[in-house]
């Protein structure tokens, strides 16, 4: 069985689920709640796509053409990095930014919902290492 036909659709439904959870927790918030989050937020989404995810691209191609016979342990090293990248700037984002200074009733269906999105994101990464390993 191929690993994409659990990876892909676990992550559009994680993805899916998360967004839906994520519009259910903000839609609890004040204007000015929501303004805090999104400016509280901002530099954490910055760090997090901007120079993380474009880090990882470079280093990935440099590796990738620099040494084709590594090409998979290249691969999978990649893969541990960008999970391993994305769960911390997710724990950071949660403790610098949402515990403590939001209500409860937000915290808590917003912190499902970002589960949700990472597992989803976590199993297509899955998915992706299987491949290799085949």
């Amino acid at each position: 069985m191929n690993p994409f036909a659990v990876g892909l659709p676990t992550f559009f439904a994680g993805v899916f689920v998360g967004y839906l959870l994520r519009e259910y927790s903000t839609g609890r918030l004040t204007a000015l709640e929501l303004g805090t989050l999104d400016v509280g937020m901002r530099p954490i989404r910055l760090l997090r796509y901007l120079f993380s995810m474009i880090a990882i691209a470079v280093v990935f191609l440099i590796l990738r053409f620099s040494m084709p016979w590594l090409m998979n342990l290249w691969f999978l090293l990649t893969l541990c990095l960008a999970a391993c990248l994305t769960l911390f700037f997710e724990v950071h984002g949660w403790r610098k930014c949402i515990f403590g200074k939001f209500s409860r009733s937000f915290v808590a269906p917003y912190v499902v919902s970002r589960i949700v999105s990472l597992s989803g994101l976590l199993t297509l990464f899955a998915a992706m290492a299987a491949t290799v390993i085949k």
